[in-house]
């Protein structure tokens, strides 16, 4: 039986409530095992909100916008919210789908291009009867959440398996250009820490306050795959030890590079909701652009 289906919602606060009404339609839906929503008010105190956000925006395939005068108006519904579904939408990653709530120019805006609903792009505050304004939209959602559980799950097979091979491929050997990126960024991002084995080694090793010995580890993540899974992630992350590969060091270093800002803010996010970090451990979480951009720090280690 298929997965749920994530749903991510998109709308401008002032139209909270009926984010909860067109929530509250696709019930049959949930009923049903075939979805799961996801909203900021599943945010909950102390978490990152914008990673959070991002993260879960990347991982749906759905993603429902609730187009109002407000949201037009919000700078981050417009600005990081919609153009990031666009992208989604683009490279067939996520189905985009506008619900009109009240009247607004959106067919002067990209969304033009994208079949809307309530049938027709007739806003919902417009129908002389709401709950079949409502209904409409479930029975559209409904349409594509069927049509996605129908096509064959081939490309997740195949993500599912190479996961379970290769995870992740260890940037020791043959990608010494991004290596030598980290090592030159991690001298100027702490320049208290020293390089004192490089050559000679797969595992650079720098010395740090009190003489203590720290050595980084670099794991870089193929393009070509979504998200690693959280079980790639724990499998990385515990074969980090002393001794391994003859290096005796007194604190550990992973650095976990990713294709983009967007799959690096959801590995931050895996690892700080799921992972207790041991205290002689540094988890650093980015990608590289020209340089590399360190999109989040977790644990400290020994790191000055």
């Amino acid at each position: 039986m298929p997965e749920p289906l994530d749903v991510f919602f998109s709308y401008a606060h002032v139209d909270k409530d009926w984010q909860k009404k067109i929530e509250a339609s696709l019930s049959t839906l949930k009923r049903q095992g075939f979805i799961n929503i996801w909203t900021d008010r599943s945010i909950l105190a102390g978490d990152e909100w914008e990673a959070e956000i991002l993260g879960h925006l990347d991982a749906s395939p759905i993603i429902l916008l609730l187009i109002s005068r407000s949201f037009i108006d919000s700078d981050y519904c417009w600005n990081v919210e919609l153009t990031k579904a666009m992208k989604l939408h683009d490279i067939g990653k996520a189905r985009v789908i506008p619900i009109i709530i009240r009247p607004t120019d959106w067919k002067e805006t990209p969304l033009f291009r994208l079949q809307a609903l309530p049938k027709d792009g007739k806003p919902i505050t417009t129908w002389s009867n709401t709950d079949k304004a409502l209904q409409d939209v479930a029975n559209g959602i409904r349409m594509v959440v069927e049509k996605i559980r129908e096509t064959p799950p081939q490309v997740t097979k195949e993500l599912k398996q190479t996961n379970a091979q290769i995870p992740y491929t260890p940037d020791y050997t043959w990608d010494a250009q991004s290596r030598d990126i980290i090592i030159d960024w991690l001298a100027v991002e702490y320049p208290s820490l020293k390089l004192v084995q490089n050559s000679g080694t797969p595992l650079p090793v720098f010395t740090g306050p009190k003489g203590r010995k720290i050595c980084v580890e670099i794991y870089r993540w193929d393009t070509r795959f979504r998200l690693p899974s959280f079980d790639s992630l724990i499998a990385i992350l515990k074969t980090m030890h002393n001794g391994r590969r003859g290096v005796l060091v007194d604190s550990h270093v992973a650095v976990l590079i990713f294709p983009n800002d967007v799959s690096a803010k959801q590995a931050a996010w895996e690892i700080n909701k799921n992972l207790v970090i041991p205290m002689d451990t540094t988890i650093i979480v980015g990608y590289l652009s020209v340089t590399f951009i360190m999109v989040s720090t977790i644990g400290r280690g020994f790191l000055p």
